[in-house]
């Protein structure tokens, strides 16, 4: 799929305060000590800070260091205008299509590990994103490049995406934390309605196991479906091929926080496909978007440009990408 360049990004979904703690060791050495038998855990936090979030704006803050206009399509609450427009509105996002609500809106509570591991729990509040797509993009006033549907309630993506496909839009989305409240007739209409799934491997396999659909089946009818495995790279999948794209090793010393780095990812890749680029190339760009975010604290703090994307992408890539080929999308 090549996009046309130049053109707008609507990006649907959460735009929400972030409440991230960090857990000076690892969950792995807790659960190995003190072997809990449920899921009744008490945590010392060596911190706990306040920070701007929410899938969406996170993937527009993305799309807005390398000069690509994402405009969120979110609810928001009042709490917004405690600093996050003036934040957002200094990167040259727009808040037009923003809807408001007098209530708080919704928050995010990250709880990570000193090795990026996250315990995470979201609330909504009043909603991640309008029911109705902004009547300026029914009617083709504003026309767009692409559609990305960040995670929100399996009804509300399925009534959008299936306004934007009637629109003749591309769509991308990710069903992300929501991944378990997706049954077998929503995961089946929804890769009837998308071109691209990103989406990280424990997810994957919520949804195949809720649609009871295997890994060939489950792609058959997009053109891919974006595997991120964190530290073990991207896998690639269509229905004729799986390829594997390895991920930007960060230091010790430079990793601060894993906060976002699934949205800078997805900022990265749409980057890609803007550019003309294969699901390769904008894997690629999506890795190093990825690790500069986590050298940064919370998910809009990282800085970038399309330059130095491309110079830090062709530094480690180089000409020929790292790949390894397998004929066919089967599972594992």
């Amino acid at each position: 799929m090549r996009l046309v360049k130049g053109k707008k990004i609507l990006v649907i979904g959460a735009t929400a305060m972030d409440f991230i703690g960090s857990y000076p060791d690892e969950y792995e050495h807790y659960q190995r000590e003190y072997q809990p038998k449920n899921f009744n855990i008490s945590l010392q936090l060596s911190g706990l800070e306040r920070f701007y979030g929410g899938c969406a704006m996170n993937i527009a803050y993305g799309l807005a260091r390398l000069n690509v206009q994402g405009i969120p399509f979110s609810i928001i609450g009042s709490d917004f205008f405690d600093g996050y427009q003036e934040h957002v509105e200094s990167v040259g996002i727009s808040t037009k299509y923003l809807e408001v609500h007098d209530e708080t809106g919704p928050s995010c509570v990250m709880l990570n590990d000193r090795s990026g591991n996250q315990i995470i729990g979201f609330y909504p509040g009043p909603g991640t994103s309008p029911n109705e797509i902004p009547e300026s993009i029914a009617s083709k006033k504003e026309r767009l490049s692409l559609c990305f549907i960040a995670p929100q309630e399996p009804e509300l993506t399925l009534k959008q995406a299936k306004q934007i496909k009637s629109l003749g839009i591309p769509i991308i989305v990710d069903t992300g934390q929501v991944s378990p409240r997706y049954l077998r007739h929503h995961v089946s209409k929804l890769l009837e309605l998308v071109d691209y799934m990103i989406i990280n491997e424990s997810e994957l396999e919520v949804l195949k196991i809720n649609a009871d659909l295997n890994e060939q089946q489950f792609v058959e009818s997009i053109k891919k479906a974006i595997i991120t495995r964190g530290r073990d790279g991207v896998d690639i999948i269509s229905k004729s091929s799986r390829e594997h794209v390895k991920s930007l090793a960060v230091s010790e010393s430079d990793f601060l926080d894993a906060t976002g780095c699934g949205d800078a990812f997805r900022a990265g890749f749409i980057f890609g496909l803007l550019e003309g680029e294969d699901s390769i190339k904008a894997s690629q760009f999506g890795c190093v978007m990825a690790a500069t975010n986590l050298s940064s604290l919370g998910a809009q703090n990282f800085d970038i440009n399309p330059e130095i994307l491309r110079s830090r992408t062709n530094d480690f890539y180089g000409s020929i990408s790292d790949l390894k080929h397998s004929s066919g999308g089967k599972d594992k």
